[in-house]
């Protein structure tokens, strides 16, 4: 089993080391969340002469910033391989409530849909700390 401290700690180490080397930017709160998401299942829904697609992940999120990290503030959005973004459409409740300290992590599904299969090429999930 992977040591969730060692892999942060690993990533922050990294992140810090390779800050050393290149110019330095604004902390940008949205790079303290960690993300992993894993394929639940995808799926199709006949509605009447209508289909409505959608793809589940099972995600973790990790709060690796110093602040906490609120997650009812927040939203998940699924990343295309365009770099474009799709709103979530269902959510498991855990993921939707409370605050996430420094180190602490929350395990859920997260669902996307839309009226054709192109949800199907969403490649990950993430986390904004503030809904745009």
């Amino acid at each position: 089993m992977i040591d969730k401290k060692l892999v942060l700690f690993s990533v922050l180490f990294i992140s810090a080391a390779g800050g050393a080397y290149a110019a330095s930017k604004p902390f940008n709160e949205a790079d303290a969340v960690i993300v992993n998401s894993k394929l639940r299942h995808q799926s199709v829904m006949a509605i009447g002469d209508k289909l409505q697609f959608s793809k589940t992940f099972d995600v973790t999120v990790m709060n690796g910033g110093e602040t906490p990290l609120n997650l009812k503030a927040g939203c998940f959005k699924a990343v295309m391989p365009d770099k474009t973004e799709l709103p979530v459409d269902t959510i498991e409740k855990v993921l939707m409530r409370g605050t996430l300290k420094n180190g602490e992590n929350l395990k859920g599904f997260v669902s996307f849909s839309s009226p054709d299969d192109s949800v199907y090429s969403a490649q990950a999930v993430k986390f904004l700390p503030v809904c745009k």
